[in-house]
């Protein structure tokens, strides 16, 4: 190999890797699956060796490709820690600083959040890592992440802030041509909204909505809001987010909300970066003087 290695094929084969399909990986950089193929097969070209076995569904990394996984998730955190370390030297607030959430999360409350951080903090990017599975925090795939489960791994920092609370509700359009359900033996004849995603919320959902029919199935809370909105039919939503909406109703009262636990969580290089607390302390600060919505 004369030529110098492509740091960007390698970045993609990464992000393939780590997500487990080349579906998803080109979703997540934003180019098509066959532009995506065709950057790692260069790169295992560039490198003389196979780095991925394809098969019609799924891959499987090769021996090699385990070896550049490893290595150039070195080299990734070693970039990341002299960026760290040269704002640390200045003792200057700036940079960015990468924050993760679900996408309902980021959609209903932590974009509204943001103009008041950036008006004290202009000199501080923010770098949206929206996704609804748990992101890598010790491996900085973001710096501070708004969880909704207690974090396993004891190096991380990790403040409860709060109780996210889910319900269920329908249109006005619906109710007022169903009628309003107030448990769940009442929802006989009643079209209900599915959500998948987490087991335990799922399966929560579904105990609760078991003697309704199940109109429409969807990952997304937001996207469950918007299906009830159309008059789909009665689904979970976050209720404080419900409670700015003034199409929704509130539907099986009986049934106990239920209840997450929001955690608010960082890398350990928070004790030293002054950027990465910054984040952190604004969205604590953000949660304490919002607790009557997270209670």
């Amino acid at each position: 190999m004369n030529e110098p290695l492509d740091w960007n094929g390698v970045r993609d084969f990464l992000a393939t890797v780590k997500v487990g399909s080349l579906t998803r990986a080109a979703i997540h950089l934003r180019i098509s699956q066959p532009t995506l193929s065709r950057r790692i097969a260069a790169l295992e070209e560039q490198l003389g060796v196979q780095l991925l076995v394809r098969g019609p569904r799924h891959f499987k990394v090769t021996e090699a490709g385990i070896r550049l996984q490893t290595i150039a998730q070195q080299m990734q955190l070693a970039s990341r820690k002299i960026e760290s370390d040269a704002w640390e030297s200045r003792d200057l607030l700036g940079g960015t600083v990468r924050v993760s959430a679900t996408e309902a999360i980021t959609n209903a409350w932590l974009i509204e959040q943001l103009p008041g951080f950036m008006e004290t903090y202009p000199e501080i990017s923010i770098e949206m890592v929206t996704d609804n599975r748990l992101t890598d925090l010790l491996n900085r795939n973001s710096d501070v992440a708004i969880r909704l489960l207690r974090p396993t791994q004891k190096e991380l920092i990790a403040k409860k802030v709060g109780v996210l609370k889910v319900g269920y509700y329908a249109s006005v359009s619906y109710v007022e041509q169903n009628g309003v359900p107030k448990s769940a033996d009442d929802l006989k004849g009643h079209r209900t909204i599915a959500i998948e995603g987490s087991r335990k919320f799922a399966s929560d959902v579904d105990e609760v909505t078991r003697n309704g029919t199940t109109a429409l199935r969807l990952r997304n809370v937001l996207g469950v809001m918007r299906a009830i909105k159309a008059g789909l039919g009665i689904g979970p939503v976050y209720c404080f987010h419900a409670e700015r909406q003034h199409d929704l109703v509130r539907v099986l009262e009986k049934e106990p909300p239920i209840e997450m636990e929001i955690w608010l969580t960082a890398h350990p290089e928070l004790r030293e970066n002054p950027s990465i607390r910054a984040v952190y302390d604004f969205l604590d600060q953000c949660f304490a003087k919002q607790k009557g919505q997270f209670t």
